[in-house]
């Protein structure tokens, strides 16, 4: 962790601007934010809102569909609850957004706190990659499919696929940008971490910033997240519950079945009618019965790959924050 803060104090005028959070989890993805945004909604003095992933602040061009367009629509999702001392939100996206995100945070929530959740890049970036991949690689435009392609990756769906397109990323990868696109369409991007942190150092005093490890959240959820509730200056002694596993990532039981969901768009076909919770609920149980939690390990030769690919930003990123991240370094068997 990083960054002592003794400051109990919402942000000025942040009740009398219409309920505008005291605190935001800022990523980074795959990284334990939405475990530690439903440990965080556990707290009786602690307020979230109705729905993660707001992505309100920074800028993506239009990429992301977001749950505010303007500060009004903004503060509605912080309605008050008697009781509370400290309210906020978790979109992940605003670290790697931090060029835009940190400056825009900044002007409209000058006395926040952040919280971010670093993990292992190699592991971040692998299980990124399978995130995006587990719907017959529906998040990839048919462009990019016939690019990488054309670099020799046949099978973008799994290990192997990661595999081939890692070693196909143009080298060397600076670890202050710019990033090939390339790197964003494997997931790889946010697992650079020192420039987006440097963004919010930038703008805003050390005080304001804590930093945890994936890893600790994991090992210690409960230490870990009563240091949490003690920054955000709610009562300390709190145990959330930590025996669910939140958004785990999962694969296709079926490949086949899987391409005739999603490719043909069939579901979203028969869902589409469906009013929103309905919807999801529908989507949830679907994707429950089709899918497993289950996808193998990152192989010991591409975690060397990866770490090559990620060394000067891990030095960089271990620097800025006084942390020894040199288990980032380590091939794990």
């Amino acid at each position: 962790m990083l960054m002592e803060s003794t400051s109990t104090t919402p942000p000025a005028g942040a009740e009398e601007a219409g309920r505008l959070p005291t605190f935001l989890v800022i990523g980074a993805p795959k990284a334990g934010t939405t475990a530690a945004y439903r440990y965080l909604g556990e707290h009786p003095e602690i307020g979230v809102s109705s729905r993660k992933e707001i992505r309100y602040f920074g800028n993506d061009d239009g990429k992301t569909s977001r749950k505010a367009n303007n500060l009004e629509e903004y503060r509605r999702h912080f309605q008050p609850v008697r009781g509370e001392k400290a309210w906020g939100e978790a979109s992940p996206q605003y670290l790697h957004w931090s060029a835009d995100a940190a400056e825009q945070m900044r002007a409209a929530l000058p006395e926040v706190k952040l919280l971010a959740f670093l993990r292992d890049p190699a592991d971040r970036a692998y299980s990124q990659y399978t995130f995006f991949y587990r719907s017959s690689i529906k998040d990839l435009d048919r462009a990019s499919i016939r690019e990488m392609h054309q670099q020799g990756v046949d099978d973008l769906s799994g290990p192997a696929g990661f595999s081939k397109a890692i070693r196909a990323l143009p080298q060397p990868i600076p670890a202050c940008g710019p990033f090939p696109e390339e790197v964003s369409r494997l997931g790889l991007r946010e697992s650079f971490y020192s420039q987006d942190l440097e963004n919010y150092l930038r703008h805003f005093d050390r005080k304001q910033i804590r930093v945890y490890r994936y890893d600790d959240l994991t090992a210690d959820p409960v230490g870990t997240m009563q240091d949490v509730y003690g920054f955000l200056g709610v009562d300390p002694s709190f145990t959330p519950e930590t025996g669910k596993k939140y958004n785990e990532t999962r694969v296709p039981r079926s490949r086949r079945l899987d391409e005739w969901l999603h490719e043909t768009q069939r579901l979203n076909k028969f869902t589409g009618v469906l009013p929103g919770r309905p919807r999801r609920a529908v989507e949830r149980r679907v994707r429950r019965l089709t899918t497993k939690v289950a996808y193998e390990p990152l192989d010991p030769a591409d975690r060397r790959v990866l770490i090559d690919i990620f060394r000067e930003d891990i030095h960089r990123s271990g620097e800025l924050l006084g942390m020894d991240l040199g288990s980032w370094l380590t091939v794990k068997q």
